[in-house]
């Protein structure tokens, strides 16, 4: 009975001691064994825990002072605060303070910052000095790379600072530092970025050093220059800022004055801005642009532009200045647009230039007028569209300018109705359009008076336009079935479209809509989805009958999407035609990912892409070519074959990766599509890599146009990078395409 009254007596006299412990100092002490010395001083034994405001500590053995709120831990002391964790054999600290010593600590800061000393002495929340320090972005006892000082500091969301610093890799010492200032930011902040360094036979030697500001929490900026041994310095900038959810402002821009251009300008440049603003919740102002001085420009400088936003085919720019009011019924919008495309000629080049000046468009899609559905579109274009054929033995440059405005609009009427077995949607389609002020006339154009909605008139000083659409879509509801392993759908479509025959041939075809092509057809879709656990397949075939062409049927049309698993896909696109050409359109995808190693191939073969590049070769005396020649986007001068191939592997920590893209122009679809083709550029890329850094050196070779004033040459470019990643520090890698 005593002896259960003394362990009573205790118990109570411990629960005392702890009570008050947290109810004057706030600090929580739990413990194995815990005794009460005097009133300000406990001891405590065995799994030591203790919790006081953001802090956590953890030892074997704890001297507890309340007095001054210090903790003396011993044996396995660990400390948690915020953004960092110390282990340590030993540590005296002040609680209130935060300063105290440790002895044999290591230890870690946030983000990937892991670092050691024989000694520390804790100035505060997070601060720090070191003896015979450690730092390194790696984990282990044995890190992969790191830096060790004798004497070290470390500031709290600032820097890690230290003198007469040892590089190391596995230990090693391989580089001497006299000072180290090495970022542990919380947040973004201003400083240097690791330059990239490589070389280029045209370019030379090339270092790239770049300064980040953080300028505030939603915008930051990018100064830099690329220093090229043979062409000098290339000034940089870049400026962010997300202004808001859906406002956005992205601003960059590259200089270079090239004293021995191979272009047709000294003064090169890319700018590129992708912004908008809105003033209120109906006005907003939009810039799309992407333009460069040159027709060299991208071929020369774009491996080692600051800016990798690219949306458009080689060569091909846009400057585009828009203005858009919202509203329920009526999108408003004006703007000045700029498209430019350059071509490779055999002996030059040729420049291309759709200028809008402006363009006003109103439009909005699904107005609900209760028994009908309503799109409608209207606007109006003052064009110029220039075409300039720069050759290298020519004095003089030729060019052609043609000049227009054109109004133009469609109303779209249309209504889907549930019916038992599906959905059945009809609509009719509208367009007027009408050309005026051209410096070309319209001598060649025909009139065609067919109905009050199907005409085209010419005057004295315009030509207007009244053509229209009738389609019919009937949808059949989806055949479903689950077998468990297997779920199966199956989807029909059937489709009627007719736009009818209008003669068309000589009218201006610059813009979208300039030409509505003649239409009559009978549709037929089938999609089979197929899914399991483990993979998927969808099919989807299209064809029907042409009724504008003899009853003929349509181009054969299928698509094909397969995946197995996470490491297999294939996609497919064909198009055929029964009537002699063949296969007109074939793009083929594949990627393989298994375990170490990948391959991604994709070939393309488009036939329409040369329908009238053979007329341009054979009568370069373009002033006399078919007007309808004379502006055809994406048709003169481009190959209409290509292979892309890449192939990776993984061995152990050694990354490997050969990249290549081979192109060609072909008329038919057959061998000489997959094997009669010229290799344009090809990569090596090899790597190591851990789990905190990554080095490797990368080889590109890259075949172009050598256009000088006398002569053309087909020449190559051999480049040469090598690049770093450091966890923790940054990276050096350049990204290619």
């Amino acid at each position: 009975m005593r002896i259960k009254l003394c362990l009573l007596i205790i118990f109570l006299s411990v629960s005392t001691i702890f009570s008050e412990i947290r109810d004057i100092s706030e600090v929580s002490l739990e413990a194995d064994k815990i005794i009460y010395r005097d009133k300000n001083i406990i001891e405590a034994d065995g799994n030591v825990i203790i919790y006081y405001k953001d802090m956590l500590l953890t030892a074997d053995s704890v001297l507890y002072n309340k007095s001054n709120n210090n903790v003396s831990a011993y044996g396995n002391v660990t400390i948690n605060d915020k953004d960092s964790y110390i282990n340590a054999d030993k540590i005296s600290i002040d609680l209130d303070s935060k300063k105290g010593f440790i002895e044999n600590g290591n230890g870690y800061y946030y983000p990937d910052k892991y670092f050691k000393a024989s000694k520390m002495e804790k100035l505060g929340t997070n601060n720090y000095i070191l003896d015979n320090a450690t730092i390194t972005g790696c984990e282990g006892e044995n890190p992969d790379w790191s830096f060790t000082a004798g004497h070290a500091e470390i500031e709290y969301g600032e820097k890690f600072i230290a003198k007469n610093v040892r590089a190391n890799i596995k230990g090693v010492p391989v580089l001497y530092l006299p000072y180290l200032a090495w970022p542990i930011k919380i947040k973004r902040e201003s400083g240097f970025l690791i330059p990239d360094v490589g070389s280029s036979s045209d370019l030379g030697f090339i270092v790239t050093p770049k300064y980040f500001f953080n300028i505030d929490v939603d915008k930051d900026a990018t100064l830099g220059v690329n220093v090229y041994s043979k062409k000098g310095a290339q000034i940089l900038s870049e400026f962010r800022y997300a202004k808001s959810d859906k406002e956005n402002i992205y601003i960059a821009g590259e200089f270079l004055h090239d004293y021995d251009s191979e272009a047709n300008k000294d003064n090169r440049w890319k700018i590129v801005n992708k912004s908008n603003v809105f003033f209120n919740d109906q006005i907003e102002l939009r810039f799309n642009t992407n333009y460069v001085s040159d027709f060299r420009y991208r071929r020369d400088f774009d491996d080692y532009s600051i800016n990798q936003i690219e949306e458009y085919a080689e060569n091909k720019y846009i400057n585009e200045v828009r203005g858009n009011y919202y509203s329920k019924y009526a999108d408003i919008s004006m703007r000045y647009r700029d498209d430019m495309h350059f071509y490779d000629l055999e002996d030059g080049f040729m420049k291309e230039h759709l200028v809008r000046k402006p363009n006003f468009i109103i439009e909005k899609n699904y107005i609900d007028a209760k028994l009908l559905n309503i799109d409608y579109e209207f606007d109006y274009n003052n064009a110029k569209a220039v075409r300039r054929i720069y050759e290298i033995d020519a004095e003089d440059d030729e060019s052609m300018t043609r000049e227009f405005k054109r109004y133009h609009g469609s109303v779209k009427f249309y209504k889907p109705i549930n019916v038992y077995f599906g959905t059945l949607t009809p609509s009719f389609r509208q367009f007027y359009t009408r050309w005026s002020d051209s410096n070309f006339g319209y001598g060649n154009v025909r009139e065609s008076h067919r109905s009050d909605i199907l005409k085209l008139d010419k005057h004295s000083d315009s030509i207007e336009r009244l053509i229209y659409n009738i389609d019919v879509k009937l949808t059949l509801n989806d055949i479903y079935r689950d077998y468990g392993y297997l779920k199966h759908s199956i989807y029909n479509t059937f489709e009627f479209t007719d736009t009818p025959h209008l003669h068309q041939d000589e009218l201006i075809k610059y813009l979208e809509d300039d030409v509505i092509d003649e239409e009559n057809a009978y549709l037929y879709t089938l999609t089979n989805y197929l899914t399991s656990d483990n993979w998927h397949l969808r099919v989807d075939i299209t064809n029907g009958l042409d009724a504008s062409h003899n009853d003929r049927m349509v181009p054969f049309h299928e698509k094909i999407n397969y995946g197995y698993k996470n490491f297999f896909t294939y996609n497919h696109e064909g198009k055929i035609d029964y009537y002699g050409d063949g296969i007109t359109y074939f793009d083929n995808r594949i990627n393989f990912n298994f375990n170490k190693f990948y391959i991604n191939i994709r070939h393309l073969f488009d036939k329409e892409l040369l329908e009238y590049s053979d007329d341009y070769i054979l009568d370069r005396d373009f002033q006399y070519l078919p007007e309808e020649l004379l502006f055809i986007r994406d048709i003169i001068g481009e190959e209409n074959t290509q292979l892309n191939l890449t192939l990776g592997l993984n061995i152990s920590r050694i990354n490997i990766e050969f990249a290549m893209e081979a192109s060609e122009r072909h008329n038919d679809f057959g061998e000489k599509s997959f094997t009669d083709l010229d290799l344009n550029r090809f990569s090596i890329k090899s790597s190591y890599v851990s789990n905190c850094w990554e080095f490797g050196v990368k080889y590109k070779n890259d075949k172009y146009d050598d256009i000088e004033y006398d002569h053309i040459d087909r020449d190559t470019d051999h480049s040469i990078l090598f690049f770093i990643s450091l966890r923790g520090i940054g990276s050096g890698e350049k990204k290619f395409l």
